[in-house]
């Protein structure tokens, strides 16, 4: 198979000066630039020839990798090229996508794409690769598409959803959720999927996390370790559906061991007020005092530890902890391996895209939380 052409001096040129790619075609976007440059190079190869690969596209025109996929998702959905798992880009044999019927979806997140590809499994990260692993087998392209936290939606493309081609939507929302450049699409029958506990209200399907089933799962690992005195540490800024699911799950999970309620310790902050909280919760009488502790989430559980050792104690050795969500380890972000309540993103996405393919309306799939014992916890005598 031939490859598009490339000159050594055009490789001399590249290290001194703006990508050659790109410098064909001012004044246009550098997506649109790379778009128009593959379409002409297309135009001088035969069916079945192999493009050169997304690394070799990104590093010759300088763009992402991500920007570099979405262009050639788009030329797959004109029918100009065939993407083969595993093998590469190819000049397509068929006839142009439309006549294909070939369908797209979008993948819309509210972070830089460089998210989707970072090494330390960032869950819109996992949530994409679920989604794409799905829909390969359909045949259908996924297309990665980022908005920043300052313009929201608003910042996204006009045309980000007038393609006949993109037949559904899937939303990650790290922020207040706003849909209203989102209902025209929705009343032309298209479906949106979104990682959001809001979504349900405004009619739409939505893949999240288990809050309640999974904080129990967090405190019954320390009850079965014969803890009773089982603080919760949380933000107390954090007003969210999430946040009251995970500080239930802790009550219920205690009541039903027989604890009372009213003795319950739940402490708030955020940093180092936090960290100094649970520092003066420590140093109480050894016999009032927590033994162990959850929280909102395993950062929370951080600054937990550090009001720990600031109280000169150990974990596990004077004090246990029983975290949520498993992103500090995944993160590479933890001084210590905590034992954590973890979820398969990757299986969420995979469930998103069911869930969009089957048709339904404002369905909500929750993902069941699965304990990793790190040694974080260690048993008491009652």
């Amino acid at each position: 198979m031939s490859t598009m052409p490339r000159t050594k001096s055009s490789k001399r040129a590249a290290a001194d000066a703006p990508p050659v790619i790109l410098s064909r075609f001012p004044g246009q976007l550098r997506s649109e630039q790379l778009r128009e440059y593959l379409v002409r190079q297309l135009a001088g190869l035969s069916a079945g020839d192999k493009l050169p690969s997304e690394r070799e596209l990104a590093r010759e025109s300088g763009l992402s990798l991500l920007t570099v996929n979405k262009v050639l998702a788009t030329l797959a959905a004109e029918g100009l090229v065939e993407r083969r798992t595993g093998r590469g880009t190819f000049v397509s044999h068929s006839r142009p996508a439309a006549e294909r019927g070939l369908k797209m979806l979008r993948f819309v997140v509210r972070h830089p794409e460089e998210t989707l590809t970072r090494p330390n499994q960032y869950y819109s990260q996992l949530y994409y690769r679920g989604v794409r692993e799905a829909a390969a087998a359909d045949e259908i392209e996924i297309l990665p598409t980022a908005f920043d936290s300052v313009n929201g939606v608003d910042a996204l493309p006009a045309d980000a959803f007038d393609s006949p081609n993109i037949e559904g939507l899937f939303f990650v929302e790290g922020g207040a959720p706003d849909y209203r450049r989102l209902w025209r699409f929705l009343e032309e029958g298209r479906r949106i999927v979104a990682f959001d506990y809001a979504a349900p209200e405004r009619g739409l399907n939505s893949v999240v996390f288990d809050n309640i089933g999974g904080m129990k799962i967090a405190v019954e690992h320390l009850l079965a370790h014969g803890h009773r005195r089982i603080a919760y540490v949380g933000l107390s800024d954090n007003v969210s559906q999430p946040a009251d699911e995970r500080l239930l799950g802790y009550k219920q999970a205690m009541m039903a061991a027989g604890i009372d309620p009213n003795q319950l310790t739940v402490i708030l902050g955020r940093g180092q007020v936090l960290v100094e909280k649970v520092r003066d919760a420590m140093l109480q009488a050894a016999d009032v005092r927590p033994t162990a502790f959850t929280g909102f989430m395993d950062h929370n559980l951080l600054d937990a530890y550090d009001g720990i050792r600031a109280a000169g104690l150990r974990v596990p050795e004077d004090v246990s902890l029983s975290g949520f969500g498993d992103a500090l380890i995944r993160e590479t972000l933890s001084p210590i391996k905590i034992d954590s309540v973890a979820f398969d993103e990757t299986q969420m996405g995979r469930m998103a895209y069911t869930l969009w393919k089957s048709g339904a309306k404002g369905l909500v799939k929750r993902q069941t939380g699965t304990l990793i014992v790190r040694g974080s916890v260690r048993r008491i005598e009652p």
